[in-house]
């Protein structure tokens, strides 16, 4: 059962419950493989890597790997075979003299062919056991290969089609962003935190407009506050297309925005697509103008 200052972790493909403490702290997409750290308030806890589910493994590589990897800690004050772990896994415990403490675990399986590579820091002043750690991080590992995917990092957390890959993300405290390819198609999602703050007097749809309008990040048309709640991206300049939309032939946009006063956070999102039936590509939620929940 997880503990309730524990958090569901979920990018790439996998998801599985952080140790309480233990923060996303970084990411890496190379040639299949992704690498991600985590951190908590004294330093490094972990480096995950892990290719992405359904890729083609080669199980005697993969083991060639794992043997690799793990043959230059063999000075290690300790070193213990750990069990107790789910099917497919396998760990190794060193532990050295000062009393801090590495595993090395991988995990193997075939259907859908997946692979993860984990190194995991301890030190003798950790709450819980290494081997609890490991225990309970292996246990609570799940691939998400359906046709909907989430994506759940700190108080963000949104769901869509497995083919929506991200392209980039900025992750600071009270604003975050996490940028979606599909098709060359992107969707941006912001999460604002401290909304009744944030937007000091002004209605959400005038203030994301005016936000909108000054991202580095968007090209070619202007945004516009209507009436109705509504937000509207209308072209200037004799109607001239940006070469980034150009390249990727993207000339259509949607915007939609929803303020959440139970949770105080505002949540804005920018869908630049391609066709007129673009919107079906969305999950529901997506597909609005505008909502507030109370």
């Amino acid at each position: 059962m997880a503990k309730a200052d524990e958090q569901r972790l979920a990018w790439d493909g996998v998801s599985f419950r952080l140790p309480a403490g233990w923060d996303f702290a970084g990411y890496e997409f190379r040639r299949g493989v992704t690498t991600m750290v985590l951190d908590d308030i004294g330093g490094r806890r972990a480096h995950l890597e892990w290719m992405r589910p359904g890729r083609k493994l080669d199980r005697g590589r993969v083991e060639a790997d794992y043997a690799k990897r793990e043959g230059g800690l063999g000075s290690a004050a300790e070193r213990h075979e750990l069990t107790g772990l789910p099917s497919g896994w396998r760990a190794t415990l060193y532990r050295s003299a000062d009393g801090h403490g590495l595993i090395v675990a991988w995990y193997l399986q075939s259907l859908p062919a997946f692979y993860t590579f984990w190194r995991l820091y301890f030190s003798p002043q950790d709450p819980e056991p290494p081997q609890q750690v490991i225990r309970q991080l292996s246990r609570s590992l799940r691939l998400e290969t359906g046709p909907l995917v989430p994506w759940c990092v700190y108080d963000m957390s949104v769901t869509l089609p497995a083919d929506f890959r991200l392209w980039t993300s900025s992750l600071e405290a009270g604003r975050k962003l996490l940028v979606f390819q599909a098709r060359l198609q992107r969707l941006f999602i912001w999460q604002f935190s401290l909304a009744d703050r944030l937007l000091a007097g002004s209605t959400p749809h005038e203030w994301a407009a005016g936000f909108l309008n000054r991202h580095p990040l968007l090209h070619g048309p202007r945004y516009v506050a209507r009436e109705n709640g509504d937000i509207t991206a209308y072209r200037t300049l004799l109607g001239l297309c940006h070469f980034d939309e150009i390249g990727r032939l993207c000339f259509r946009y949607h915007v939609g925005w929803q303020l959440d006063a139970k949770t105080n956070r505002l949540l804005l999102w920018v869908w630049n697509h391609r066709r007129a039936d673009g919107l079906n590509q969305l999950p529901v939620p997506y597909r609005s103008r505008h909502s507030a929940l109370a």
